[in-house]
């Protein structure tokens, strides 16, 4: 009766440490992923309105790239989109 006992136990502690693992490496990369998210949706829409980085010609692209293909620079693709991309929030309720 031993044998099962054990097995039960160690499944339970194992998946225990598991589930502990990914929830710390979930939370440590939240913020990391948030940021490559709004980088993502910066590049998209900076693509959308034809405004790529300096020395990037649409023209000498294939035309199966992506926003991803393209050399953005974190830092100046976010102050281009700050000076570029006026954010407005309209309310969706009366009392907002």
């Amino acid at each position: 009766m031993k044998g099962p006992v054990f097995t039960v136990v160690f499944m339970i502690a194992l998946t225990g440490l598991c589930i502990t693992g990914l929830a710390w490496m979930n939370h440590a990369t939240r913020l990391r992923v948030a940021s490559n998210a709004e980088l993502m949706e910066m590049q998209s829409m900076m693509y959308a309105f034809d405004r790529l980085p300096d020395g990037s010609l649409e023209e000498s692209m294939p035309p199966s790239t992506t926003t991803a293909d393209i050399p953005w620079d974190p830092v100046r693709l976010r102050e281009d989109f700050r000076t570029f991309v006026e954010v407005v929030f309209l309310p969706v309720s009366p009392e907002q």
